[in-house]
């Protein structure tokens, strides 16, 4: 496990989420007194993540501010962390392209979402191949949209169907050649644009994870998400 490096996608608006968290960006929307990125944080240093990495936009000085204090006082004390912040939204690819030019990043890389909660996987993915997606299978895809595989090569992608059907889908984490990036400016989607590519040269590997996963970009999801910590984590999200 020679990676500790992570960079963490956290500028997004957070729409779908905004009538209940008002005006925090989505990353610190609160749980039983504390903000979802620190239970990710938390998640994260326990499996070896030393190096932080945080693309912002929205709120961006909200959560400077957060992460500054826990450097200082809190979990990341004993870590390495930095910001990079897009002056305007750059797309999920875009703002990674942006970082590997500002901070001159060589070698690759784990990139995940400050949205999201995975309670397993980072091993795996910290030990997989370069430019590599981690999926797992659920009950119901419908929200995400489904992954085609064959022998751990992603094929293809399907839009979202509206169908309540099980699938493998993305759970928001990769591992990535920063030699993918070079090169490229401007606003991109790393789903839309980088992907594609790597499918056509059958150069991206799927990752199967066995997590709980959960995205707490709508609201019944950031309710259960809640529930789950306050109960002290007693049953299955």
């Amino acid at each position: 496990m020679a990676i500790r490096r992570l960079i963490i996608l956290a500028g997004g608006f957070g729409t779908r989420l905004s009538s209940i968290i008002n005006d925090l960006p989505k990353p610190l929307a609160p749980i039983n007194g504390k903000p979802f990125l620190y239970y990710i944080l938390e998640k994260w240093i326990e499996n070896g993540i030393t190096e932080f990495i945080f693309l912002l936009h929205h709120r961006a000085g909200q959560i400077i501010d957060f992460v500054e204090g826990e450097k200082e006082f809190g979990i990341l004390k004993n870590c390495k962390t930095s910001f990079v912040i897009e002056n305007t939204p750059m797309g999920t690819g875009g703002a990674i392209a942006n970082a590997v030019s500002e901070l001159n990043l060589t070698g690759s890389f784990i990139v995940t979402n400050a949205d999201t909660w995975l309670s397993s996987g980072y091993e795996q993915m910290l030990d997989s191949p370069v430019n590599s997606i981690g999926i797992t299978r659920v009950v119901n895809a419908d929200r995400f949209g489904t992954i085609n595989i064959v022998d751990n090569k992603i094929v293809s992608f399907e839009e979202k169907a509206d169908l309540a059907e099980p699938g493998w889908i993305n759970v928001g984490i990769y591992h990535l050649d920063s030699k993918i990036f070079l090169g490229r400016e401007g606003s991109f989607s790393l789903e839309r644009e980088i992907f594609p590519e790597l499918i056509e040269t059958n150069k991206i590997t799927a990752v199967i994870v066995d997590t709980e996963f959960i995205d707490i970009g709508i609201p019944e999801d950031y309710r259960r998400f809640c529930d789950w910590i306050e109960a002290g984590r007693a049953f299955k999200l």
